[in-house]
């Protein structure tokens, strides 16, 4: 009776160590799946006669073009917000953000929302 309260035991912390590793590498895979999606390069939908468009690298870098003019940036996903640093200037700005199929919507500051489309 005594190996079987230890047999018993031994599998009981077992499953507990497996399920603690499946659930971490889970929540790393969803977390690579959600920084991956906002990568490509993205134009913003309008009605306007404007051409812009988000361009977000796999290193963290990107570029943001309106009508020609292209500013270098740097970006840091924050899970539903992302921080883009600016060269030259160092400005900076938090962006809301989330990624529905084939289109990325942006909320800043003043609760304006944008529309990009992603592009091929």
């Amino acid at each position: 009776m005594e190996i079987v309260k230890k047999i018993i035991s031994i599998v009981t912390v077992l499953i507990i160590i497996v399920g603690v590793f499946a659930l971490t590498g889970c929540g790393k895979n969803e977390k690579k799946d959600e920084k991956a999606a906002i990568i490509g390069k993205w134009k913003l939908e309008s009605n306007e006669d404007v051409n812009c468009y988000y361009i977000f690298n796999e290193d963290g870098t990107g570029v943001y073009e309106l009508n020609g003019v292209q500013l270098n940036f740097k970006f840091e996903d924050k899970g539903d917000k992302i921080l883009i640093t600016y060269e030259g200037n160092e400005f900076s700005s938090e962006l809301k953000y989330k990624v529905e199929e084939d289109t990325l919507v942006t909320t800043n500051d003043i609760n304006e929302i944008k529309k990009y489309k992603k592009q091929q």
